[in-house]
């Protein structure tokens, strides 16, 4: 008697059925999560810290705020284009891990920030990155 290795069993159709309903309910949640993009972030902190801002004041602010942040006043950050070429920006900088969020169920967000200073520490640019990241 032989026995059929490739037929279906209960077992294995019930993991594809709960593997199909993890992939649809993945592609919805990542249809529908609502999440700010980086560009209107960006513009939430320049309210908070507007272009021009002393290196002092935009620290000062975000302190007030518990933004845990890291500073250089070595040189400015670099600045990782999704496409083109990556780029220093300014002379000094800082830059904040601003959280993070699962994106699905397979991935998750996180979110840091940048801020590019010139040689006279006046803020010039803020960046924001946000990096998607998978199992």
């Amino acid at each position: 008697m032989r026995l059929d290795m490739t037929a279906s069993t209960p077992l294995r159709s019930g993991k594809l059925a709960i593997l199909l309903v993890c992939l649809l309910l993945e592609g919805c949640v990542q249809y529908t999560y609502p999440w700010k993009d980086s560009e209107a972030m960006r513009r939430d902190l320049l309210r908070v810290t507007p272009l021009r801002s002393s290196l002092g004041e935009v620290e000062q602010k975000l302190r007030a705020r518990h933004v845990r942040l890291q500073k250089s006043l070595n040189t400015g950050f670099l600045r990782q284009p999704d496409s083109g070429p990556s780029e220093v920006v300014g002379e000094k900088s800082i830059w904040a891990h601003l959280g993070g969020y699962r994106s699905g169920f397979f991935t998750t967000t996180t979110i840091d920030a940048y801020w590019g200073f010139d040689g006279q520490e006046k803020l010039i640019e803020i960046w924001v990155w946000k990096v998607d990241d998978s199992l």
